[in-house]
């Protein structure tokens, strides 16, 4: 019954940590989608990048916003196990950083590699949860297999096939 409770335990704090990030996830990806589209917009409206880059420098709080979002995602995620998400997320960091965020095509595809990756480890930790912590699993097969063998002795000793002989 412990390593049960235990691993529902486990299993609650995985599914916040899958909770967290996808919020995280959906907070970078929005402050980031605020900046672009008044990238685009101001284009539309044929600024040019000085004025648009002032513009944005006034508006430091979507920016900080990113940062926040960025962090807190970093220190969710394993630096082994998710190389492929937190490289996605660096590259929308150097890209709001860099003179091109002026590139609205760069900016989609940057949106859509962090999707992609997101529901990458989303659905890799979800599959986690589904199947149950390893001492779970283990505990669960040792416990059916030992089942399985006395279901069979009994029904061995049952039949008269298997003899039980005490000796003092």
């Amino acid at each position: 019954m412990v390593v049960l409770s235990k691993d529902q335990k486990t299993s609650e704090f995985r599914q916040a940590w899958i909770d967290g990030l996808r919020s995280e996830t959906a907070k970078l990806i929005s402050h980031f989608l605020v900046i672009t589209d008044i990238v685009r917009e101001m284009r539309r409206h044929e600024k040019d990048a000085q004025e648009i880059m002032a513009y944005l420098s006034e508006k430091d709080e979507h920016f900080c916003k990113l940062e926040m979002a960025n962090a807190k995602i970093k220190l969710r995620l394993n630096p082994t196990e998710h190389q492929e998400l937190l490289s996605a997320i660096a590259a929308l960091r150097k890209y709001t950083a860099s003179k091109e965020i002026m590139d609205s095509e760069a900016a989609d595809f940057l949106v859509e590699k962090i999707i992609q990756e997101s529901q990458t480890v989303l659905k890799n930790e979800w599959k986690r949860v589904k199947r149950g912590e390893p001492v779970f699993i283990a505990t669960k097969w040792i416990s059916l297999i030992t089942m399985l063998m006395s279901i069979i002795l009994g029904a061995a000793y049952a039949n008269g096939h298997l003899y039980i002989k005490w000796l003092p």
